[in-house]
């Protein structure tokens, strides 16, 4: 068992926002923009009183960043008219910006070039990962910092009126304790002060999967497979509670309790790049042991749901796709998949053109060679 790996799984589960310089209460440093290549130009000063703003530090070569510019997307439509203002940053220059968005079909939301890393020293400063989020309510002052994929939860108390700044100042200063325990390897303090983040927010999906990772890593496997599946259980619309499962089956070796938990992600995931993800992560083995029938379930039903995908999407669901069907035996439908790919990632002049092509050569030259088999 690799603890150095469990305990940087554990600390990546809840929120890294401890260490950031800027915190939740300080007043938003305005946006310093070299560029804006797509969009309106976005001035935080200008929305006091008036909007919210969701500001998102990513980078064209971080792959979870994919994952939340669709997301983000989703959350400017539904909630403009709300008063919400999203924006992308990054460090790169905007030629390769505006690249990589042509690729990505359509967005919604502005895109600015950081300016000589003024924007990004002034909120990112002790950072090592991206994408990260801070939400700044019409206070001008932040109010949240996270990941861009929980930001909706958060949203939504803000616009109801619900949203205590207070309550989220005194987490973020627990969450130093719980960091500096986890620094000492002090998984007994850790848990114990995981408890206490548990009885204040009950089901928080960081914080139980936090507790599950802590009894993980002090040999305490049983007991965390059993709290997990009690808080699967209490909440099934969890749905990352399941991710914990897997990793937790995964260390086991419990292969057939990981394919009945491999189904239900199926059943219930509906976002088609997460399913795709974990098509990816079933064919993504070592020889003799991918899980092909669960991958051709899960990419199927990714890329059958068309209205969930902008194009740019829909390609990168039908590469999996087209991969999964040359696995199993069938070339015909994987070049028949793997075209129409191609033809989106052309159109929207994808990066990923060049990749699916040969992609695209490989299969058609397996579909030959295996018509000429008797």
């Amino acid at each position: 068992m690799n603890t150095r790996k469990l305990l940087a799984a554990a600390i990546t589960v809840f929120t890294a926002s401890a260490c950031f310089s800027l915190t939740v209460g300080d007043k938003a440093p305005e946006l310093r923009i070299k560029k804006w290549v797509k969009g309106k130009p976005v001035k935080i000063t200008a929305g006091k009183g008036k909007k919210v703003f969701v500001i998102e530090f990513w980078a064209t070569w971080c792959k979870p960043c994919k994952m939340s510019i669709p997301h983000l997307n989703i959350l400017q439509r539904k909630y403009k008219k709300q008063g919400l203002v999203i924006a992308g940053i990054s460090t790169e220059t905007p030629e390769v910006i505006s690249k990589y968005l042509k690729g990505q079909g359509l967005a919604d939301y502005s895109f600015g070039a950081d300016d000589k890393m003024k924007t990004s020293g002034a909120y990112m400063k002790g950072v090592s990962g991206i994408p990260a989020a801070f939400i700044i309510g019409k206070s001008g002052r932040v109010v949240w910092i996270g990941h861009p994929l929980e930001v909706e939860p958060v949203l939504k108390r803000i616009f109801a009126g619900k949203f205590d700044m207070h309550k989220e100042q005194h987490e973020r200063r627990e969450n130093k304790k719980l960091k500096a325990a986890f620094a000492k390897r002090d998984y007994q303090a850790a848990l114990q002060l995981t408890d206490e983040r548990l009885q204040e927010n009950p089901g928080d999906p960081k914080y139980v999967s936090l507790k599950a990772f802590i009894l993980f890593s002090m040999g305490r496997a049983a007991e965390s497979l059993k709290y997990v599946n009690k808080m699967i259980e209490a909440y099934p619309e969890n749905l990352k509670l399941l991710k914990v499962k897997v990793f937790i089956l995964k260390k086991l070796n419990m292969n057939k309790e990981l394919d009945l938990c491999y189904a239900e992600c199926i059943d219930k995931y509906s976002n088609p790049l997460e399913l795709n993800s974990l098509a990816w992560d079933l064919i993504s083995r070592k020889f003799g042991t991918a899980k092909l029938k669960l991958a051709l379930r899960a990419a199927c039903k990714a890329y059958e749901a068309e209205k969930y995908l902008n194009p740019a999407d829909k390609a990168v669901v039908g590469n999996t796709l087209a991969r999964v069907y040359y696995l199993v035996g069938r070339p015909d439908k994987a070049v028949a998949v793997q075209k129409e790919a191609c033809f989106i990632f052309k159109k929207y002049k994808s990066q990923e053109y060049r990749r699916a092509q040969l992609n695209l050569k490989y299969y058609l030259e397996a579909y030959s060679i295996g018509q000429t088999i008797k």
